[in-house]
């Protein structure tokens, strides 16, 4: 059987046995009867509690698609892996003695030539939680079914309008969640999921007593937990004969909460780490806190020997650390560039395919790899390293490298290579994080090839190879552990989701109710958004009555903005005006939407830089002229790159031009300048920026 399959189904059985799990509740869309040969075009396959699932959904058959769920004990799951080994479905064992046959079989969504590239993770994070996953990619759905097929509309009458598309059929079976097949090159999608029973962990420090709680699945078996206090002069380990956990249920009754105590006198307990006697992919680690209580899940699994020489004391909190730079080579459109961001406000200008976006990927990856989420950005979300290195160049590597400063004299710089392994999957091959000398040069004290990590003259076990090394020392050295929190936080945003309600409920939670997060950060999307406003306003109020002045300058007739709770746990944006009128966020117009997402989006703290793609969209010229003031001054607190091809934009710079990046593509692929700030000083006594900018995107290094 496929590595990676092995992996998971020997996972699968551990957690299955810790968590209770008796049946794996399977979701399958493939090509109709009518297609030959009928092809697999989602499936997905998740370890339940039997006792969990009401119901499954009825067979659906269309004249394209047809879909099934199915609920099959946990003792068919081998017999599942092993046809999906062997590229075709043709049976599932539903127990007493009852099997779904498919005649004709159901083909795996293969590339062209291409075995599928399987892909194991040990922890995944969805929407659901904690997991192990290991999941593959196969053919364009367009390929299957050809592009005047994929009408949604014609989807709709067949299915009596149950089903409004193809992606809402796809997510109802499986969960897996597409765009609209044919119009954003989706890929087909196979899936394999093993929850952990343990969904976070939370420790609190009151006196000399350690509280730890874990939240997570009913009737888990205690005795098997292992806990691990690190305290600032040793780590102290407790077990079933030495720890007494007490466990309450919730209103859920597949949930409860474990609660456990103990004197950590003499300990000062830094950070906690449970794990699960037998289950070795269960970890989960959280910073000890006095605050009220955040749950945090992060993996830690190093083995340290004793160390040599010390890293760099850096002179800042995260909050202090800065991008400066940012070189990246052999990746997409990008041969080999450099964003200079010495000037912390960066407009990058240029036409299409020039490299925009190229650059906001580069930095999204960069902090993806920073989380602990490298393997799955690559594999899963850009479709693997050589969709992503550059073409027509003999690129056989990647390289993306930042430079850091922090508030006080340390000067840092993270780099990362990733090259490909065999002719789908990738590995990192060199890493470090280095400082720079008094004389200029840099000197690594974090580096990695392969599988062999040294920090400050300690060896380190690499526990995951597809992750980054940053991600995975935890507090092992606190100027480690300051940018690899900075590069983590880099916030980059490609669109908000502010759409119609009326069009697809779904694609736009900035609109509806979300649940409250205490020191929320506002995701991609901007899905988020009153969450994050909660929490600007009550825990920092003097950002929160800048945050209002803004607004109030682009929208004079605003008089407040409130975010009540409106059901237990969440909250939603409201607006109210100096009428007297009061409108929820499903009534506020896209561009008011975008305005406040991208205004909050900057007030975002502790990030090594905040990015945004195309900010003029949906915005009034005096709303962008108010959004681009506030950029320049709130750029002091972290760098803001905007990427834009927008006259009105690029005309709201006349007074600051060195903001200007030019993004060019030549024969030797993209390159990033800054013009000449004396000379377009001197063009400006004559233009402003926005008469000139097909010349400023014509300008080069030797112009």
């Amino acid at each position: 059987m496929n590595n990676a399959l092995t992996q998971f189904r020997e996972a699968a059985e551990r957690l299955a046995a810790i968590s209770r799990f008796d049946a794996v509740r399977v979701g399958l869309v493939a090509t109709a009867s009518g297609f030959k040969p009928r092809t697999i075009i989602a499936l997905s396959a998740r370890l339940v509690r039997a006792s969990t699932v009401a119901s499954v959904l009825p067979e659906l058959v269309t004249t394209r698609v047809t879909a099934h769920q199915f609920l099959v004990p946990i003792s068919g799951l081998v017999e599942l892996l092993v046809q999906l080994d062997q590229q075709s479905l043709e049976h599932l064992a539903l127990g007493n003695g009852r099997a779904i046959e498919f005649g004709p079989p159901r083909l795996l969504p293969l590339l062209p030539g291409v075995d599928p590239g399987w892909y194991f993770e040990r922890k995944a994070q969805d929407g659901v939680g904690l997991s192990c996953r290991v999941f593959t990619r196969g053919r364009q759905i367009s390929d299957l079914i050809a592009q005047e097929e994929l009408d949604d509309s014609l989807l709709a009458q067949e299915t009596d309008y149950a089903y409004a598309s193809y992606s809402r059929v796809i997510k109802a079976y499986t969960g897996l969640k597409m765009g609209r097949p044919g119009l954003n090159n989706e890929h087909a999608t196979l899936e394999l999921v093993a929850p952990w029973p343990i969904h976070t962990l939370a420790a609190n420090r009151h006196g000399d007593s350690l509280h730890v709680e874990l939240q997570g699945l009913s009737g888990l078996d205690t005795s098997r937990f292992i806990l691990n206090v690190e305290g600032a002069v040793q780590d102290r380990r407790f077990d079933a004969s030495s720890l007494r956990w007490q466990s309450a249920s919730s209103t859920d009754p597949e949930s409860a909460s474990y609660v456990a105590k103990m004197d950590s006198q003499g300990l000062f307990p830094a950070a906690v780490n449970i794990y699960v006697t037998g289950v070795p992919e269960l970890l989960l680690r959280t910073d000890v806190s006095r605050e009220e209580r955040q749950y945090v899940n992060t993996i830690s699994s190093l083995v340290i020997v004793p160390r040599l020489r010390p890293a760099p004391e850096i002179e800042a909190p995260p909050a202090g650390t800065r991008l400066t730079r940012l070189h990246v080579a052999g990746f997409r459109l990008l041969r080999s560039v450099e964003l200079d961001l010495t000037h912390p406000l960066a407009v990058v200008v240029g036409p299409n395919q020039s490299g925009k976006s190229s650059i906001l990927d580069a930095l999204q990856l960069l902090s993806e790899a920073a989380r602990g989420e490298f393997s799955d950005g690559l594999a899963r979300r850009r479709g693997g390293l050589a969709s992503l290195l550059t073409r027509g160049a003999g690129s056989s590597a990647m390289v993306i490298e930042a430079d850091l400063a922090t508030s006080g004299t340390t000067a840092l710089r993270y780099r990362i290579s990733v090259g490909p392994l065999g002719s789908y999957d990738f590995s990192i091959t060199d890493e470090q994080l280095a400082s720079r000398e008094s004389d200029g040069r840099w000197t690594p004290f974090l580096t990695r090839q392969g599988s062999q990590a040294m920090l400050s003259g300690r060896a380190l076990i690499v526990p995951n190879e597809r992750e980054s090394i940053l991600s995975q020392l935890g507090i092992a050295a606190p100027v480690v552990e300051s940018v690899r929190a900075a590069l983590a936080a880099i916030a980059v945003y490609p669109y908000f989701r502010t759409g119609a309600a009326w069009a697809d409920p779904d694609a736009v939670p900035m609109r509806r109710p979300v649940r409250l997060e205490p020191g929320a950060r506002l995701d991609r999307s901007g899905g988020n958004l009153s969450a994050v406003l909660s929490s600007l306003r009550d825990e920092r109020p003097g950002d929160w009555e800048e945050f209002l002045g803004i607004v109030r300058l682009a929208f004079p007739t605003l008089k407040d903005l409130r975010m009540p709770a409106v059901s237990r746990g969440t909250v939603q944006l409201f607006w109210d005006d100096i009428h007297g009128q009061s409108y929820d966020a499903s009534e506020l117009s896209d561009g008011t939407l975008s305005f406040l997402a991208i205004l909050c989006a900057m007030f975002q703290p502790g990030s090594a830089l905040i990015a945004v793609d195309e900010p003029e969209q949906h915005l009034h010229p005096d709303a962008l002229r108010r959004l681009v003031g506030a950029a320049r001054s709130l750029s002091d607190r972290q760098p803001i790159v905007f990427a834009t091809q927008s006259d009105a934009l690029i005309g709201l710079l006349d007074e600051t031009p060195e903001a200007i990046v030019v993004a060019s593509r030549g024969d030797a692929g993209t390159t990033l300048v800054r013009p000449d700030l004396q000379q377009l000083q001197e063009w400006l006594k004559t233009f402003s920026l926005r008469e000139m900018r097909r010349d400023l995107e014509g300008w080069s290094p030797e112009s």
